[in-house]
């Protein structure tokens, strides 16, 4: 064989092996990276700073069902992407972190904490992308401003206060709760204007900073007044040290405190003695004792050596939710955000589905913490 026909068996040789490879490439899996429908969840979380734990549960839920949908991905041509950042519970830090999201780019973004999704929600509400925001802020969903909340919110929360004290029926109330828009807007706009039209006595209304650390003085005052019901409302240090003053003081019994979820948060500080008899309002999940969920919060344990709280099974339904969107995306080349309205199954926290609001749709009931778990209150 001439110079010439080895040079070109060579080039034919070489041509053949990159065919083979390209190919081997195209076809593992069934999908290329092209094919692929990739979303990129930018999130601008806490992860430090006052709000730092809700940062640390939705990472613990999100990862825990990312785990678990590998395979999935690759069978499905979908790939999701969360991408985080630290906000540092801070405002301003959460308007830095946009600004260079943005460059990036982003198909969802993820905000948590009132004021830092507040801080920035116009610029993304400009991008026309969907966001999720992990608040309580009361009102903040309307139609068609692609707003989307994976969380109850406190309007509802309200609506479920209400509903108890029409059942409890006191006849004087004291609220303790801390001094942010959110819950000023709760209890300023649904809370005392019902106990005010049913002729309910407010014998306290104790609005505290969100630095407080000791509440001597105010549960002293409340203890003092004795009220028939107490409503209180804080993260989770505010209600650790308002819960163990009140039991101190004498003042708790059973079913005349009821308390904000974020109580949900307390059971793995305080002794269940101390909870005996406080009532908040749950996701289903925690009332739920199927094989199905008992199973779920065994092997989150597993995973995490902790319990999981509400934020960390509403994150993992969350990422499921999105997967299934994207999913639907392969199927009927429609967005994102129309899909996320198609969405319909069952989650650990409950029927997932999306109000026209873009709101999750309401999963929560009053329960009664009673022996180390919650009892729902018929």
């Amino acid at each position: 064989m001439d110079k010439n026909k080895k040079a070109l068996f060579g080039i034919v040789a070489a041509a053949i092996v990159l065919c083979v490879v390209v190919a081997f490439m195209v076809n593992r899996g069934g999908h290329t990276e092209k094919n692929k429908d990739v979303i990129r969840v930018a999130c601008n979380l806490p992860m430090t700073g006052n709000l730092g734990m809700i940062g640390e549960y939705i990472d613990s839920g999100i990862k825990m069902a990312m785990d678990e949908l590998r395979n999935s991905f690759e069978a499905d041509g979908v790939e999701l992407f969360f991408e985080y950042n630290d906000n540092t519970s801070q405002p301003k830090d959460a308007v830095s972190i946009f600004n260079l999201q943005k460059i990036k780019g982003f198909d969802i973004y993820m905000t948590a904490g009132t004021a830092e999704a507040a801080a920035i929600l116009e610029p993304v509400k400009d991008s026309g992308k969907p966001h999720f925001i992990w608040g309580f802020e009361p009102f903040s969903l309307k139609k068609s401003d692609h707003l989307f909340r994976h969380w109850i919110d406190m309007e509802y929360e309200g609506k479920c206060f209400i509903k108890y004290i029409e059942n409890y029926k006191p006849k004087t109330i004291s609220f303790i709760y801390e001094n942010i828009s959110s819950t000023q807007a709760q209890f300023g706009t649904i809370v005392k204007p019902y106990v005010e039209s049913q002729g309910i006595k407010i014998l306290n209304d104790e609005c505290y900073d969100i630095s407080t650390t000791n509440f001597r003085d105010i549960v002293t005052k409340v203890s003092a007044a004795n009220p028939d019901l107490v409503i209180i409302y804080g993260f989770q240090s505010h209600l650790v040290e308002i819960i163990k003053g009140l039991n101190t003081s004498g003042l708790k019994k059973k079913g005349n405190v009821l308390c904000s979820f974020d109580f949900l948060d307390v059971q793995s500080i305080l002794e269940p003695q101390l909870l005996d008899g406080i009532v908040t309002n749950v996701p289903i999940f925690l009332v739920d004792n199927t094989d199905r969920i008992n199973s779920w919060k065994e092997k989150f344990h597993s995973i995490y050596g902790r319990s999981p709280v509400y934020t960390d099974a509403y994150a993992y339904d969350l990422a499921y939710t999105i997967y299934y969107a994207a999913k639907l995306g392969k199927e009927n080349g429609e967005s994102i955000e129309k899909n996320l309205f198609k969405v319909n199954f069952d989650g650990i926290t409950g029927r997932i589905r999306y109000l026209e609001s873009g709101q999750l749709e309401y999963n929560v009931q009053p329960s009664i913490y009673t022996n180390g778990q919650f009892q729902s209150i018929e």
